[in-house]
């Protein structure tokens, strides 16, 4: 492993500024007779094939499992879209530390946060042990986040449609001007 640490670091460097831009980090809710189940995930999704690859290279030399799928396009011009996901609490308990310094912003706070939540479930005696308020709190932060970037996104657009508009008005009032002088 130690003449592949100086490689395995580019790679995931490149990783990490892939996940800051095309990245997500959630959890997968799954309903089961008795209770839900929170399963993190960490996923790529891309529509090139050789950023797919380069991706598989990379968790391949992380010695990362990871799930493959695809979604194919629902109008004519779309792309068929790959998804990668690396889920489960042990692949992401062992994954996410190595990306994590690799990744900036929002995204490091939920893996951070998905670090956490993997260590402490993994570190109880009984598999299945019912969630507590600190479980409860670190999936609630990655969700509320989820929210406020949704939020944050229709707010932007919103702002510029009606900075688009604005300026719309603006133009039409200036030809009005021009055609009736």
């Amino acid at each position: 492993m130690d003449n592949l640490q100086p490689e395995l670091n580019v790679e995931l460097s490149w990783l990490g500024g892939f996940f800051n831009a095309d990245g997500s980090v959630s959890f997968r809710i799954i309903q089961s007779r008795k209770y839900l189940v929170f399963r993190p995930v960490i996923s790529f999704c891309n529509t090139e094939e050789d950023i797919i690859k380069r991706i598989y290279e990379v968790l391949r030399l992380a010695k990362t499992g990871y799930y493959v799928s695809g979604t194919k396009p629902r109008k004519p011009h779309w792309s068929f879209a790959w998804d990668i996901k690396v889920e489960g609490m042990k692949r992401c308990a062992r994954f996410a530390p190595l990306l994590y310094p690799y990744v900036y912003g929002i995204k490091k706070k939920r893996l951070q946060w998905v670090i956490e939540f993997c260590e402490k479930r993994l570190s109880l005696a009984r598999k299945n042990a019912p969630l507590d308020e600190a479980d409860i709190l670190l999936v609630d932060k990655v969700r509320k986040i989820e929210i406020s970037q949704d939020i944050r996104t229709r707010l932007q657009k919103e702002k510029s449609m009606l900075t688009s508009s604005e300026t719309t008005e603006k133009a039409m009032r200036k030809l009005n001007s021009h055609s009736m002088a």
